[in-house]
């Protein structure tokens, strides 16, 4: 948390001086991290009487490796770390970092990876899901890897069997993998483990364990909001613009889904994405004042598009059934013929 919230309180504010004033922490964590490796490059030691959560609050027994998870995020914090160095004016030390990023990537892929099955250790859906998440598995290897994710969210009857740290991540990574249909069927199951599950138990909150065990009011679980923002929504923040000076819109219909309402208080002001479908796609957004955003609107054809205001928006290209367009701020309604767009 110490090096991931700072990046992410950058990516949606741009305050750069959370960086500057905890970069030296930051560091140190990582590098407490490397003191606690084997000779593989596995995060593998605790402090005496330590313990490792791993992904925790599994709906079944706690399986994974600790050490699989704790050398993915290691390797996501030096990632971190690597990309906050030159902000920081410190471009010395982005070598070392990606130094640390090859070789606890190279550790997870000799210990966990099975070439023959193309899956990281058992195949559960978290192990499959970090290295996924964070952008460990080569390029060569994750279309397997998607497959056996996949092929373990189906074997487990559509449901999770993820933690409070592979879960958001679950959502995510299929959704952007081109299975938000996985990801929207997970969320709406009814009974174990499932959020209709803990709301049919007469529940008003949150619990710590599907099971009911625990805390009856804890937030671990509430971090699947995220997905509903940035998928389901589409409002995404840039990290090449931080502080959403430049926003990324990229809603996802799917599932039974008929309308969509978001709205977010950026530093630069309101943005909002509300959808419906009827006949067509009908979106309705609204940018800011002094930004501009990419707009991915469903749609396998530009024909099939239609912007009630056109001075300011610029088509780029078709990309993975949506077409593109830049637009500076404004309220605008989008049309798109969903009947033609395989949505």
């Amino acid at each position: 948390a110490f090096v991931i919230v700072p990046w992410l309180y950058y990516t949606y504010y741009s305050d750069l001086e959370i960086l500057r004033d905890h970069y030296h922490g930051m560091r140190q964590w990582v590098d407490y991290l490397t003191t606690r490796t084997d000779a593989t490059g596995l995060v593998v030691r605790e402090e005496p009487n330590g313990w490792c959560l791993g992904d925790w609050a599994t709906p079944a027994r706690i399986e994974l490796p600790e050490p699989l998870v704790n050398t993915c995020y290691y390797y996501h914090c030096a990632d971190i770390l690597s990309r906050v160095a030159p902000l920081v004016g410190r471009e010395e030390d982005v070598s070392h970092y990606e130094e640390l990023k090859r070789k606890s990537r190279a550790a997870l892929q000799h210990v966990y990876y099975d070439d023959a099955v193309q899956r990281y250790w058992q195949g559960r859906q978290g192990a499959d899901l970090f290295p996924l998440a964070f952008g460990m598995t080569p390029e060569e290897h994750s279309a397997g890897v998607l497959a056996s994710l996949v092929a373990n969210v189906e074997k487990n009857a559509r449901h999770l069997d993820t933690g409070i740290l592979a879960t958001p991540l679950l959502l995510e990574v299929l959704t952007d993998k081109g299975r938000p249909d996985l990801a929207f069927t997970i969320m709406n199951q009814r009974d174990f483990p499932g959020f209709h599950y803990i709301l049919n138990q007469g529940a008003t909150t949150l619990w710590e364990e599907w099971d009911g065990r625990g805390s009856h009011s804890h937030p671990m679980y509430g971090s699947v909001i995220r997905w509903f923002f940035k998928a389901l929504a589409g409002i995404q923040p840039d990290p090449a613009h931080p502080g959403f000076k430049h926003i990324i819109l990229k809603p996802t219909p799917c599932g039974d889904l008929t309308f969509v309402k978001a709205l977010f208080h950026s530093p630069y002001g309101r943005i909002r994405s509300d959808w419906e479908i009827k006949d067509q796609f009908i979106w309705d957004i609204e940018i800011p004042a002094n930004t501009t955003a990419t707009v991915y609107v469903p749609a396998m054809d530009r024909a099939q598009v239609t912007f009630s205001i056109t001075e300011g928006v610029r088509f780029i290209r078709q990309e993975d059934g949506r077409a593109v367009y830049t637009a500076g701020s404004g309220v605008y309604q989008i049309r798109s013929d969903i009947r033609k767009s395989g949505h």
